[in-house]
């Protein structure tokens, strides 16, 4: 698959801005060895996840490394990456919105589902957006390039991704720590802060 023009130079501010914290950029370097079966529309199963998030961290979940969540995040920021390349040109081909979201539900086929879930998830109310609901969500609020998007709550930027792809500005709020590493890496133009987000309407201009 080869990447829109306009949108094929945004992964690479991926790697010019890598994330300060050392659990995201462990999981942007699993993220981004899992990006190649999404380019291809190869299937991704438990045995391929676990061999990338292993290399990513360099230790099995045994040692205490990392958890299945971190694995499901990897996923999730992998799908981001793959919209932030070809979400665009993906808009452009499709015939309809119907055959966007079509072709969307084929890319969120590929990963395996979350069938756990960790501490910090529950505790911190982590409750991702699927790929294909963000993209029904994005188009009903009709995004537009004159539009500044703020995503409160945007944990791996599944729906802000494609507020960008629009080419919308976006503003992205995250109160946990490494996600919050991770959506600075994956949205370098764009301001992200760390704040809770049932008050951010007393802390954002």
């Amino acid at each position: 698959m080869n990447a829109h023009p306009k949108t094929a130079a945004l992964i690479d501010t991926i790697h010019a801005n890598p994330p300060t914290s050392e659990a995201a950029h462990r999981l942007i370097i699993a993220a981004n060895s899992l990006l190649p079966h999404f380019e291809a529309g190869q299937a991704i199963d438990a045995k391929s996840l676990r061999a990338a998030i292993e290399a990513a961290f360099g230790a099995s979940d045994t040692n205490g490394a990392w958890v299945w969540k971190d694995a499901y995040d990897a996923l999730e920021i992998a799908q981001v990456m793959m919209i932030t390349r070809y979400g665009a040109l993906m808009r452009q081909q499709a015939a309809s919105p119907a055959q966007f979201l079509s072709m969307v539900e084929r890319l969120s086929a590929l990963p395996p589902s979350h069938t756990r879930r960790s501490e910090d998830s529950v505790r911190m109310q982590q409750f991702s957006t699927p790929l294909p609901l963000a993209a029904i969500v994005a188009e009903a609020a009709g995004f537009r390039a004159t539009d500044l998007v703020l995503e409160p709550s945007a944990g791996t930027g599944m729906l802000a991704v494609f507020g960008q792809i629009a080419g919308a500005d976006i503003a992205l709020n995250e109160l946990a720590e490494v996600r919050l590493g991770v959506l600075r890496a994956l949205f370098a133009a764009a301001p992200v802060s760390g704040h809770d987000a049932a008050s951010i309407d007393d802390r954002l201009d």
